[in-house]
């Protein structure tokens, strides 16, 4: 499986490496309805993390990742059981609400995590990395659908 990154998307250097795997797997899963989010999101971190298996077991980006997929928050990818986290997916479907009605939290990721979190001490874990790029990229739905 070759990835692009498509006119949809952001440039690589623009994002840390869980923002592209997100925008990667969600762009499989996107060209091959086949192909199931937890895949999609392992493929990418292999693609982009080939020396480290404890940073593609990472818990908090892929919950994240698959939290929205699971939600059908990401256009192209049906609602479906992803996911058994209900904290990490709640964080991500939490932070793409806030996005929806205030848009420019997404070039401030401490400010977006602090209203995530509704101020409480909650260390993050690169959820919001996950969140921007996909909403930077054009891959999140903008509206309850």
């Amino acid at each position: 499986m070759k990835h692009q990154l498509n006119k949809r998307s952001i440039r690589e250097d623009q994002l840390n490496k869980y923002g592209i795997a997100a925008v990667m797997a969600a762009q499989y899963c996107q060209s091959n309805a086949a192909i199931a989010p937890s895949f999609a999101w392992r493929f990418a971190l292999a693609k982009l993390f080939t020396n480290s298996r404890l940073v593609r077991q990472e818990l908090y980006p892929r919950c994240s990742f698959l939290g929205l997929c699971e939600s059908g928050l990401i256009i192209g990818i049906p609602k479906g059981k992803y996911c058994s986290s209900i904290m990490y997916k709640g964080i991500a479907t939490r932070a793409i609400f806030l996005l929806r009605t205030n848009s420019s939290l997404v070039d401030d990721e401490l400010k977006l995590w602090q209203s995530v979190t509704r101020g409480a001490h909650i260390a993050p874990h690169q959820e919001m990395q996950v969140v921007i790029a996909l909403w930077k990229a054009g891959l999140i739905k903008h509206e309850c659908q």
